[in-house]
C-alpha cells in the first residue's frame, strides 16, 4: 500500500464507525491477550483514530459482547470468543425483536406528533424511522438466509415493516410541507440504502 492509499484508507477510518471496530477487532486477532493500553498504543501509533476514539469504539465494542475481556490485577486483556466466527440466529432474531417494536413505538409518535414539528424536525423523524426499518429488514433477510428452509417463518414482520414504509409515505404526502419533507427523506434514502462505492469495485 502507497502512502497516499495508507492515508486514504485511515481518513475511511476515521469517518466509518464500522471500519473503526473491524481495525480493533484484527489488532485483537492478531494479539491474543493484549492488554488495554497496549491497545490504544497501537491505534494511536499507526495513526488510525486519535486516544479518546479508540477508547469509545472499544467500549461500544464490550457493549456488543463481540471481545472477552480478562481482569488481572485492574488491567484489562482483550481476546475474540473461541466462537466468534459462528452466526448465533437467536442473537439477531433478539435484536431483529426489539427493532420491532422500536419501530411501532415510533410510528404510533409519527402518526399523533408528526404535524406540530416544523418541516426539519418532520424530517429527521422519518428519515429515523425508516432508517430503522431497512435496518430490520435486512436483518429479517440475513435469519431467513440462514434458517436452512425455503419458507419465509419471518414474512409477517417483513410485511407488517413494509406496510409501515407505506404509511410513512403517505404521512409525509397528506401534510402541508410534503414539498420540503418528501424530497429529502427520499434522496437521503437514497443515498443511505442504495450507496454504491464504484471506485472500490474497479
Amino acid at each position: 500500500m502507497s502512502h497516499g492509499e495508507e492515508k486514504e484508507a485511515q481518513a475511511a477510518i476515521r469517518k466509518d464507525p464500522a471500519e473503526k471496530q473491524a481495525v480493533i477487532l484484527k489488532i485483537i486477532k492478531d494479539n491474543p491477550g493484549i492488554h488495554h493500553n497496549e491497545l490504544i498504543r497501537k491505534i494511536v501509533q499507526k495513526s488510525l483514530m486519535a486516544k479518546r476514539t479508540a477508547e469509545k469504539t472499544m467500549e461500544s465494542l464490550l457493549s456488543l459482547k463481540v471481545v472477552d475481556v480478562h481482569h488481572s490485577s485492574n488491567k484489562k486483556y482483550y481476546s475474540l470468543p473461541s466462537n466468534f466466527d459462528k452466526l448465533d440466529p437467536q442473537v439477531i432474531e433478539r435484536g431483529m425483536n426489539i427493532w420491532f417494536t422500536l419501530v411501532e413505538t415510533e410510528i404510533k409518535r409519527l402518526e399523533t406528533d408528526y404535524k406540530k414539528n416544523p418541516p426539519e424536525g418532520k424530517t429527521s423523524m422519518t428519515i429515523f424511522i425508516l432508517n430503522a426499518i431497512f435496518f430490520a429488514l435486512n436483518g429479517f433477510a440475513l435469519l431467513t438466509a440462514f434458517s436452512n428452509s425455503e419458507k419465509n417463518i419471518y414474512q409477517e414482520k417483513e410485511v407488517a415493516f413494509k406496510k409501515n414504509i407505506k404509511k410513512i409515505f403517505d404521512i409525509i404526502l397528506d401534510d402541508p410541507d410534503y414539498q420540503i419533507v418528501y424530497p429529502i427523506v427520499r434522496d437521503a434514502l437514497i443515498h443511505t440504502n442504495l450507496r454504491i462505492d464504484y471506485k472500490s469495485m474497479q
